[in-house]
């Protein structure tokens, strides 16, 4: 799974570099979103958090946080007793975004890479930046 997102980023790139820039210029919130919230939805999430520097532990921890989420998915879709070989395709396994990580990395120089060759700008991750993260506090400061 984590090569078949790894194909899915490098196939997406300028369409991620797209929703980055929507993100970067939106006034209000965003939503991202897919049917489970874990492939297409993650794999953005993956490349905003990449793109900000997040550590690559965290954006698997934030990418498992979907499988708190996925049972309810499944009563829904009435998808209760799952096969086991189909299991691996409703699941959000922190390994398979591990992995994705690490091809993209190995082979591409990572997703921050892969996203400036589809045409990501630095002014686009400032303004990312600027959105999204929240300076830490100066603790000289009071």
């Amino acid at each position: 799974m984590g090569r078949w997102y790894a194909m899915v980023t490098l196939a997406s790139a300028p369409l991620l570099v797209g929703v980055l820039e929507l993100v970067a210029r939106a006034e209000g919130a965003v939503l991202v979103h897919c049917t489970a919230g874990k492939d297409r939805a993650g794999i953005a999430a993956a490349c905003v958090l990449s793109v900000l520097g997040a550590d690559p532990e965290d954006v698997v921890a934030d990418y498992a946080r979907t499988s708190v989420a996925l049972p309810a998915l499944r009563r829904r879709l009435g998808l209760v007793a799952v096969a086991s070989d189909i299991a691996v395709l409703l699941d959000a396994d922190p390994a398979t975004m591990a992995h994705m990580l690490a091809v993209l990395d190995q082979e591409h120089g990572g997703i921050a890479e892969v996203l400036a060759e589809a045409g990501l700008t630095a002014a686009t991750s400032a303004r990312l930046r600027d959105r999204l993260v929240v300076p830490a506090a100066d603790p000289t400061h009071r």
